[in-house]
């Protein structure tokens, strides 16, 4: 499992931090040198944010990957489970008028952390801290389902 997780680590790192911190690197030569220093923050935010949807797509994927067999019916869950669960989030939020069932959102948890990290203003009403609670949440889950199915056996004769 940890290789599995590796090689998604490494394939999402190509499209998260590595371009970001090429970014970081270009607009720190473009405005000098005390550009740098007075924006290590957005660096630090940015190294952070990208391993922690690293980190938690890879659970995903591998947990949904670990109970559906058959590979296109897996990334039909994958997708629904993007997709659905933000629509069901945003119908239920409106119905409500609270922001607790973005909570079920992979999405919006992830864009409510990212926000948290680089001091913006949240583009939701779900608290920094509740996002942090869901995305933990749902990574020990997808750790959890990992357990259950992907056991190391002995077989005795």
């Amino acid at each position: 499992m940890l290789g599995k997780l590796a090689v998604l680590a490494l394939l999402i790192s190509t499209i998260t931090w590595v371009p970001g911190i090429l970014l970081y690197l270009l607009q720190g030569y473009l405005e000098g040198a005390g550009w740098f220093g007075e924006h290590l923050r957005v660096l630090g935010a940015l190294v952070a944010g990208s391993w922690v949807l690293i980190v938690s797509l890879s659970l995903l994927a591998l947990a949904v990957s670990a109970w559906v067999k058959w590979k296109p019916v897996a990334r039909i869950v994958l997708v629904m489970l993007f997709f659905v669960t933000m629509g069901f989030g945003s119908v239920m939020e409106l119905a409500l008028g609270t922001w607790w069932s973005q909570m079920i959102s992979f999405w919006r948890v992830i864009e409510t952390v990212w926000a948290g990290l680089f001091g913006l203003p949240r583009p939701s009403g779900m608290p920094v801290g509740a996002a942090w609670v869901s995305l933990i949440g749902g990574s020990l889950l997808c750790l959890a389902l990992l357990a259950r199915r992907v056991r190391a056996y002995e077989v005795v004769r």
